[in-house]
């Protein structure tokens, strides 16, 4: 089964980066990722209806997710995999659209990491999953200024750690 073209990125954005400030939790982020996102998405939360999320913080994540956001998904997905969950998401996210499921589907991540002293320096290659991707996508919609790669037009995605040491790979590539 291929979901080439089937579905797309239409918002992606980050939340405030580095320390935080102390009083800030991951579901704060989480908050202010979404809400930037949808901004960029043209999109309002009550659009969205499948939410896709997993958490250091959290047993339950897309509950908690969406219970902080008020958003009731008609479809979820916590899957867990480390750093590599959120390129996961991706490729569930793009099938349960495909199949009816959800028509707009939020993959969101939140983290005090940093701020909470954890993860002061690079830790393993799968630990800033969905950074990873946001990442792409701005490279290849060319939004980096000077740290713009020249005519992006395919970026890859990898994921490394997690259960079992999963490996997870993502290809973007620019529409149009």
């Amino acid at each position: 089964m291929s979901l080439r073209g089937k579905t797309a990125l239409v918002g992606v954005a980050e939340s405030d980066l580095g320390k935080v400030g102390p009083g800030f939790t991951p579901l704060d982020l989480v908050g202010q990722a979404t809400l930037r996102a949808l901004d960029d998405a043209g999109l309002d939360k009550s659009d969205v209806d499948g939410l896709f999320s997993a958490s250091a913080y959290h047993h339950m994540p897309t509950l908690s997710v969406g219970e902080y956001l008020g958003i009731r998904p008609r479809y979820s997905d916590a899957t867990s995999m480390g750093g590599s969950s959120f390129v996961s998401h991706l490729f569930h996210a793009a099938a349960a659209i495909d199949a009816g499921l959800c028509e707009v589907a939020l993959i969101t991540y939140g983290s005090t990491q940093r701020s909470g002293g954890g993860s002061l320096s690079y830790n393993h290659p799968g630990m800033y999953g969905l950074l990873l991707i946001v990442e792409a996508v701005r490279q290849l919609r060319g939004e980096y200024g000077v740290r713009q790669a020249h005519e992006a037009n395919i970026a890859l995605v990898h994921g490394n750690g997690g259960v079992l040491s999963s490996q997870v790979t993502a290809i973007l590539a620019r529409s149009g």
